[in-house]
């Protein structure tokens, strides 16, 4: 909104009559009528949308740890520093024995799959699958944010700031600048003059 205020073809209309300046066009916008109206040119669907899934994403994610009395961080730190520590200390061919070795382990934790042990490792794993999730929700949300402020700055604050600063200068926002920068430099009455003087002038030569 501040940016539309600030807008060049805004900005030179700020001033020419009394209270109707800078200050008082960001009041004006800050009001809950012109907020609505300016919300209301730039729907906001997709933006709402991404930031409900967002807290569904972190419902999931809370559920998940909360079905375990593990921290999902520390057992996915544990597994992720050892991972880590052996390839960079054994290489890949320790890595790779080790991810076999890991195999077996799952498996024969899946077949004694109604263990305590394999339970709670099945939730850590689960809420820091849900907790990426959620982060890369939370990216897009971001991204959603960023495109509907372009939009709203295009479609909705631009053209609203403009309306109501004309609304305030009156009927005829135009007439409380010079003539001649009205006119332009073409139609100023100078220039007329000097075209008449010079057209004469082309003719005889």
């Amino acid at each position: 909104m501040l940016a539309a205020v600030d807008a060049p073809e805004t900005k030179r209309l700020l001033g020419k009559r009394a209270g109707v300046d800078r200050d008082a066009v960001v009041e004006r916008m800050m009001t809950t009528r012109y907020h609505r109206y300016t919300t209301l040119r730039c729907p906001s669907s997709l933006l709402d949308r991404a930031i409900e899934d967002l807290a569904e994403a972190r419902d999931r994610h809370e559920r998940a740890a909360r079905a375990t009395p593990w921290s999902w961080r520390v057992v996915c730190s544990l597994v992720a520093a050892g991972a880590l520590a052996l390839l960079i200390f054994s290489g890949l061919l320790a890595l790779l024995i080790a991810v076999v070795v890991v195999t077996v382990i799952m498996v024969t934790l899946f077949i004694w799959r109604g263990s305590r042990l394999w339970s709670n490792l099945r939730q850590c794993l689960i809420a820091a699958g849900l907790k990426g999730a959620w982060l890369v929700q939370r990216i897009e949300v971001g991204a959603c944010a960023a495109r509907w402020g372009e939009e709203l700055q295009e479609t909705g604050s631009g053209p609203v700031v403009a309306d109501l600063v004309r609304h305030m200068l009156g009927d005829d926002p135009d007439s409380l600048f010079p003539r001649r920068l009205r006119m332009g430099p073409a139609r100023a009455p100078g220039a007329r003059l000097h075209h008449r003087e010079r057209g004469p002038a082309s003719t005889r030569a």
